[in-house]
């Protein structure tokens, strides 16, 4: 399976994403330095990230659902959905897979905008022919006539 992380790390040196693809597969090992800087900085970002939870629910009051990340990605998938389904306003390591491809958000937050204004705003991105309007056109135009629901409105 490869992340956004994986193609960053290729685009920046094709070499270190050829040696994690090896120790993937258990062919080298990788040699680990103890570094406090980025411990620091690991610490400091989990940090943030439990503040921000801890906001979501209790200053703002919304229903966070948080993903079990220490499974199986298929299970975290599931389980992520079954979230969006259920009408979760926040998602906390909401996981996706699509083929061999995926990804942890870390936050997802429900956006309280009306359809009919995502509507006019993909009309009028399409009308200035940007590149990605015409799928958002096409999926609020879905949602709008029923044909399916990204995330149940309340």
């Amino acid at each position: 399976m490869f992340s956004a992380t994986d193609i960053a790390s290729f685009l920046a040196c094709p070499h270190t994403a050829t040696l994690d693809r090896a120790q993937s597969k258990d062919e080298i090992v990788k040699p680990f330095f103890k570094d406090p800087t980025v411990d620091l900085l690991r610490t400091l970002g989990l940090e943030h990230e439990q503040r921000y939870l801890r906001e979501l629910a209790e200053k703002d009051g919304l229903a966070v659902a948080q993903i079990t990340v220490n499974g199986r990605w298929e299970d975290a998938v599931a389980e992520t959905v079954r979230a969006l389904h259920e009408g979760a306003d926040a998602v906390y390591q909401g996981t996706f897979l699509d083929g061999s491809w995926g990804g942890r958000s870390d936050f997802l937050v429900r956006a309280f905008i009306s359809l009919a204004h995502m509507y006019n705003c993909a009309r009028r991105d399409r009308a200035a022919n940007r590149l990605c309007s015409s799928r958002r056109f096409q999926s609020c135009r879905s949602l709008l006539r029923g044909e399916g629901r990204i995330w149940p409105h309340r």
